[in-house]
């Protein structure tokens, strides 16, 4: 138990200090103001990556998010608002404004590192 809740420290971590990055801060931060109204959920669905070259973070199908290094073990996730909740296995919960959501690309800002990422869609699941 304690693993998994270091692990999962670990990969929100990474995502958060990601040196890959290359979002415009200022219009991440207009936009965190504001609120994305009727999201569509079905483009959550797919396998998401940091950039078009690297590997996979995770996979989102339906409710459920696939940690690449943990697929046996699934996390609940709820889209409320603009907001992507996601259930850690260890019962922990873990809150982000979705910025911006398309068939391709997602953008992320986590309320507790105060940071935006920026997910590419690497096809289905």
């Amino acid at each position: 138990m304690i693993n998994k809740f270091i692990y999962t420290v670990l990969v929100l971590f990474f995502l958060a200090c990601s040196p890959e990055k290359k979002i415009n801060k200022a219009h991440i931060k207009n936009h965190t103001q504001k609120s994305i109204n009727n999201i569509n959920r079905n483009l959550l669905n797919g396998i998401w990556a940091e950039n078009q070259e690297d590997n996979a973070i995770f996979a989102i199908q339906g409710d459920s998010l696939y940690f690449t290094e943990d697929i046996e073990h699934p996390c609940l996730i709820e889209v409320k608002s603009d907001t992507l909740i996601t259930h850690l296995i260890d019962g922990y919960i873990v809150k982000d404004k979705i910025v911006k959501l398309s068939k391709d690309s997602l953008i992320l800002y986590n309320y507790n590192f105060k940071d935006s990422t920026k997910l590419y869609n690497r096809g289905k699941y």
